[in-house]
């Protein structure tokens, strides 16, 4: 998961899981993470999502991203 918060819940709730906080794209680099707010399944990498949507983010974050 990309926010900090939900990957500490899931070490919390689910301790033999390997959870990290990560962004996973098909594209290497750096990325802009259109964040939300904490634990938010609308915190998103694409900007084509964020333009289609009425609300619009609290902070733009830069973030590596792993390919694979």
């Amino acid at each position: 998961d990309i926010d900090y918060h939900s990957v500490e819940m899931f070490d919390f709730f689910r301790p033999k899981d390997f959870n990290k906080q990560v962004a996973i794209s098909d594209k290497q680099g750096e990325s802009d993470l259109f964040f939300y707010h904490n634990r938010s399944a609308i915190n998103t990498l694409s900007k084509e999502l964020v333009d289609s949507r009425k609300t619009k983010p609290k902070e733009i974050i830069k973030k590596r991203i792993i390919f694979i």
